[in-house]
C-alpha cells in the first residue's frame, strides 16, 4: 500500500508538470515540444477465466474438483510519449481477483497494487540501438520472461517461467525497480537485439550487504525481424507473417545475501531460448538453469519449455491450436529455494483471435504432475481476453 501511494503521489505531480508544459507552448524549446496525440493513450487489459479442476489432492487430503471463476489479469493505466525521446508506462493490477484457495493454478489476489511503472528514455536522433527504461519494470532474462502474457499460445506463462522470475526477483512476476538499458538493430536478413539491466529485489536486500540483481539477454534473429522498431516487450505471436528464427542467451547474478531467512554466496541463473517462425507454424523452446550456494550447501534447478502452435486463418480471424511441455526440477537445499522437486505440465487448446490480441477466447486441457503439482491436478479452462 505504501509503494501504491507514493505511485499515486508522482504520478499527480507527472500529470501536472505536462498540463503546464502543453498550457505554455511558447516557453518550449522545439526538442521538448509536447506531442498532444500521444500526451496520454488510456490502457485497460482484462482477462477472464472459467477453470474446471480435476483429480486433486491425494489419498490422504481429498479435494474435491470445482468451478472457479477469477480475473485472471486485470490491468488498468495508461502510457504515452510526450516528447519523441521520452516516453512512460505504468499499469495497476488486479489480477486474481475472484480465485479460490482450492484453485489448481498458483497465484493470490493481493489487493490493487502496482503492476509496473517506468520511464523511457531514447537519446538517439535515429536508430534504435540505445534505450534506457528507468522505473519498475521486469527484469528479463529469457525469452517467456521478455514475451507479452497476452499473446502467449499456451493457456498461461508456463511454471518453468515462474520459478526463473521468483528465483531472480523473489516474486512470480519477476518485476523490480532498476535500470535497464535496451536496443535494437536490423540489418539484410539479420538483426540483434540486447536487454541488460540492474535492479534491487527488496526481499533480497539487508543492511550488511548490498545484493543488486545483474541481468542480460542477447538476441540474434535470421531472416525477417522479430521487431521492425525497438519495443522493451516481445510479442509471442506473428500472426503467420514472419518467416524467419531468432536465438537467445540471458543470464543473471545476485552476490552474498543475507536478509532474513535468505542465506546464500551466490545466486546464477543462465540458459538458452529458440524461436522458429514458418508463416503460420510456430516453435519457441528455452531451457534455463539456477543456481544457489553457500558454504557445502547447494541447490540446482532447471526450467525446460517447448510450444508448438499454428495460425489458422478463419475470415478475418486466427484459430490457433497449441502444444505446450513445460518442466521444472529443483534439487538441493531447501533453505536456498524452497521449491525442491519437479512439476511437469502439458497443456493442450486452441485459441481464437478475433482481432488478434486485442479480442482473444481460449479453451485449453491442462495436466500436471509432479510433486509439486499434487494438490492441484488437471484442469480444463476457458479465457475471454479483452484490451483497449
Amino acid at each position: 500500500m505504501q509503494k501504491l501511494k507514493w505511485f499515486v503521489f508522482f504520478w499527480l505531480m507527472f500529470q501536472n508538470a505536462l498540463c503546464q508544459g502543453v498550457s505554455k507552448p511558447d516557453e518550449l524549446e522545439i526538442p521538448l515540444a509536447f506531442d498532444s496525440d500521444k500526451l496520454f493513450i488510456p490502457v485497460v487489459a482484462i482477462e477472464t477465466w472459467a477453470i474446471q479442476s480435476f483429480n486433486k489432492g491425494t489419498e490422504d487430503n481429498d479435494i474435491a474438483g470445482r468451478l472457479d471463476v477469477m480475473m485472471r489479469r486485470f490491468r488498468f493505466g495508461g502510457k504515452g510519449m510526450p516528447v519523441k525521446w521520452l516516453g512512460y508506462n505504468f499499469e495497476l493490477c488486479l489480477d486474481w481477483l475472484g480465485k479460490t484457495i482450492y484453485s489448481p493454478v498458483r497465484g493470490s489476489y493481493s489487493g490493487v497494487d502496482v503492476w509496473k511503472a517506468f520511464v523511457s528514455l531514447n537519446p538517439l536522433k535515429t536508430g534504435d540501438w540505445l534505450h534506457l527504461h528507468v522505473g519498475y519494470i521486469q527484469a528479463v532474462v529469457s525469452r517467456e520472461y521478455n514475451t507479452s502474457s497476452w499473446t502467449v499460445g499456451s493457456f498461461d506463462k508456463t511454471q518453468s517461467s515462474w520459478h526463473l522470475r521468483y528465483f531472480n526477483t523473489g516474486k512470480g512476476n519477476g518485476i523490480e525497480s532498476g535500470l535497464l538499458l535496451g536496443g535494437l538493430k536490423n540489418f539484410e536478413k539479420m538483426g540483434f537485439s540486447y536487454r541488460v539491466g540492474l535492479f534491487s529485489p527488496q526481499k533480497y536486500q539487508s543492511a550488511g550487504y548490498v545484493s543488486p540483481l545483474v541481468t542480460g539477454r542477447a538476441m540474434l534473429t535470421i531472416g525477417e525481424p522479430e521487431q521492425t522498431n525497438y519495443s522493451f516487450m516481445l510479442s509471442g505471436n506473428h500472426w503467420g507473417h514472419r518467416t524467419g528464427v531468432s536465438v537467445g542467451v540471458g543470464a543473471s547474478y545476485t552476490g552474498k545475501t543475507e536478509a532474513a531467512d535468505l542465506v546464500w554466496q551466490s545466486s546464477v541463473s543462465y540458459g538458452g531460448d529458440l524461436l522458429i517462425n514458418c508463416r503460420s507454424w510456430q516453435l519457441d523452446a528455452q531451457y534455463y538453469r539456477m543456481t544457489r550456494e553457500y558454504l557445502a550447501s547447494e541447490y540446482a534447478g532447471s526450467g525446460l519449455i517447448v510450444r508448438l502452435s499454428y495460425c489458422l486463418k478463419v475470415a478475418n480471424t486466427i484459430l490457433e491450436p497449441c502444444l505446450c511441455y513445460d518442466k521444472y526440477v529443483g534439487e538441493g537445499e531447501a533453505s536456498l529455494y524452497q521449491y525442491i522437486g519437479d512439476n511437469i505440465t502439458r497443456d493442450v487448446g486452441v485459441n481464437w483471435y478475433l482481432k488478434n490480441d486485442k479480442l482473444k477466447v481460449s479453451l485449453h486441457y491442462l495436466e500436471q504432475s509432479g510433486n509439486l503439482s499434487v494438490d492441484r491436478g488437471n484442469y480444463l479452462g476457458t479465457a475471454l481476453q479483452f484490451r483497449l
